[in-house]
């Protein structure tokens, strides 16, 4: 008999966080909420700890996030007529406002807040750019207002040129504000090298730890 557990324990309660994401999702459509609120409101209410629960999470999100999300966005991306709007003038003017208010409100207001808490200025605007990448949920937020009247088939396609504008500009913002890409590790650790040049000055040879030792393990 093996030691791993076996797979109907698995199966159990991924095919529980499937039915109760789906039942939720379902009663917030019936009552008019997106489906996306009812599926997260059934993940915050599920208790963390158990570690069969993390794992079929994880197998749920990685099923969900490689398999269903790119049709969620597909589906944003078709409802976007984005060759239909006019590049004119006014459409212009609107989008430029728009994008100006969104990025001065996200990356200045956090960023303000953790100047105040003590933060140095360089990672409070850090702060403010990260928060200023918008996704998912701006996402859902023009469904439903779209599906509702509230913002028109024009507004809602400038909103969408704005939230993947913001969310590309985020990485470039941060490399302006001085956030280098890290680069790899090449070679043994700094003490390491140390020790080895300062052996090879005495004519002591070099003794390289093991890699076990290396790693930090006993």
């Amino acid at each position: 008999a093996g030691t791993g557990t076996p797979p109907g324990h698995r199966a159990a309660p991924t095919a529980l966080l499937l039915c109760l994401a789906c039942g939720a999702a379902a009663v917030t459509s019936v009552i008019g909420l997106h489906p996306v609120i009812g599926a997260f409101l059934a993940g915050a209410a599920c208790p963390a700890g158990p570690a069969s629960l993390d794992a079929a999470a994880d197998r749920v999100a990685s099923f969900s996030g490689g398999l269903l999300l790119p049709f969620f966005f597909l589906g944003f991306g078709l409802s976007a007529d984005l060759g239909a709007l006019p590049f004119d003038a006014d459409t212009l003017v609107v989008g430029g406002a728009l994008l100006a208010v969104a990025m001065l409100t996200k990356i200045l207001g956090p960023g303000l807040c953790a100047r105040l808490t003590g933060m140095g200025r360089r990672d409070a605007l850090s702060l403010g750019v990260l928060l200023n990448a918008r996704g998912l949920t701006e996402l859902v937020v023009l469904g439903i207002g779209l599906e509702a009247g509230i913002i028109d088939e024009r507004v809602f396609a400038i909103l969408i040129v704005i939230t993947l504008l913001t969310t590309a500009l985020t990485v470039p913002l941060l490399r302006l504000l001085g956030h280098a890409r890290p680069a790899p590790s090449a070679g043994p650790p700094e003490p390491v090298r140390e020790q080895a040049t300062e052996s090879r000055a005495h004519g002591v040879p070099a003794v390289t730890p093991p890699p076990s030792t290396r790693a930090g393990h006993p």
